[in-house]
C-alpha cells in the first residue's frame, strides 16, 4: 500500500518519474527505466511498466504495475558491447569485422547484382613513431588515425581496427573500381595530413591493399588474405601506395 517513493533516492530521476506521473495521470500505459534503492541501501536498474485498469463504464481507478531488476541484464548487455568494441580506437573489432564479411559473402552469392570490397590498411612509419616517442604517443596516433579514417567511409560501410597498426574498410554496394578509388583517394588524402600530437608534428601515410568480391569468396579469411596480400604488395612500391590484388588467370576459387 506504499507509494513508489519508498523505492527512490539520490539518484533516481526526478524527470523519469515526472514522465511517468504525467502520463499515468491521463491514464495511459507507461514505461521507463530508472535507479531504485533496496531497503539496504543498495542500488539498482529497475524497470517500471504500468497501465491502467480500465472498468466497464470506461472509468480508471487502479493500474496494474509490473517492476523489474534489469541490473544483471543491462550489464551482460553492456559487456557484449565492449568486447565488441576495440579499447584504443573504440572501433569494431576483427571479430565483428569477420562476421560482416561473412554477411557480405552471403549476399553477394544471392543477389547477382551486390559487390563488395575490403580495404585492407596498414600505416607507413608507425613503427618508428612508436620507438621514438614511446606507446602512449603512439595510441593517440592511432586514435587520431581512427577518427580520420571514419570520415572517409560511406553510410552503411565498416571500419575495423584489425590489430597494432592495421585497420580495414569493408564497402558494400560497390558498383565498380571507381567506387573504390574514391574511398582510397579520401583515405590517402586524410592521411598524408600531418598529425598535431602533443606539441609535436607527425606525418605517417598508408600502404592499402585492395580485394574485389568479384573473386568469388566463401570464407572471410579468403577476402582478408588477399586484401593483406595487395597490401604488401602496396608496401613494396613505397609509401602512400594502393593495390588491387589480382588473382592468377590459372587460379581457380576454393
Amino acid at each position: 500500500g506504499r507509494s513508489f517513493s519508498v523505492l527512490a533516492g539520490a539518484h533516481t530521476s526526478r524527470v523519469a518519474l515526472q514522465t511517468m506521473h504525467e502520463r499515468l495521470s491521463r491514464y495511459e500505459p507507461a514505461s521507463t527505466e530508472l535507479i531504485a534503492y533496496r531497503k539496504d541501501g543498495h542500488e539498482f536498474l529497475m524497470e517500471w511498466h504500468a497501465s491502467p485498469i480500465t472498468e466497464t463504464d470506461g472509468t480508471v481507478h487502479h493500474f496494474a504495475s509490473i517492476q523489474r531488476d534489469i541490473t544483471a541484464e543491462r550489464s551482460a548487455e553492456q559487456a557484449l558491447r565492449r568486447a565488441d568494441r576495440d579499447g584504443l580506437t573504440g572501433l569494431p573489432t576483427r571479430e565483428v569485422l569477420e562476421r560482416r564479411i561473412r554477411q557480405s559473402i552471403e549476399r553477394s552469392r544471392e543477389r547477382a547484382d551486390y559487390r563488395f570490397a575490403l580495404l585492407f590498411l596498414d600505416l607507413d612509419g608507425f613503427k618508428a613513431v612508436n620507438d621514438e616517442r614511446g606507446h602512449v604517443v603512439g595510441d593517440r596516433l592511432l586514435a587520431s588515425a581512427a577518427r580520420r579514417l571514419e570520415g572517409t567511409i560511406r553510410p552503411g560501410d565498416m571500419l575495423a581496427r584489425f590489430g597494432g597498426d592495421e585497420f580495414v574498410i569493408l564497402l558494400h554496394n560497390v558498383a565498380g573500381s571507381s567506387d573504390v578509388m574514391m574511398v582510397l583517394e579520401r583515405v590517402q588524402e586524410r592521411m598524408a595530413a600531418p598529425f598535431e600530437l602533443q606539441g609535436s608534428t607527425l606525418t605517417i601515410t598508408a600502404s592499402i591493399g585492395v580485394a574485389l568480391s568479384d573473386s568469388g569468396y566463401h570464407h572471410p579469411d579468403e577476402v582478408i588474405r588477399d586484401a593483406d596480400t595487395a597490401m604488401y604488395a602496396a608496401k613494396r612500391q613505397g609509401r602512400g601506395r594502393s593495390e588491387f590484388f589480382l588473382r592468377p588467370p590459372d587460379a581457380s576459387s576454393t
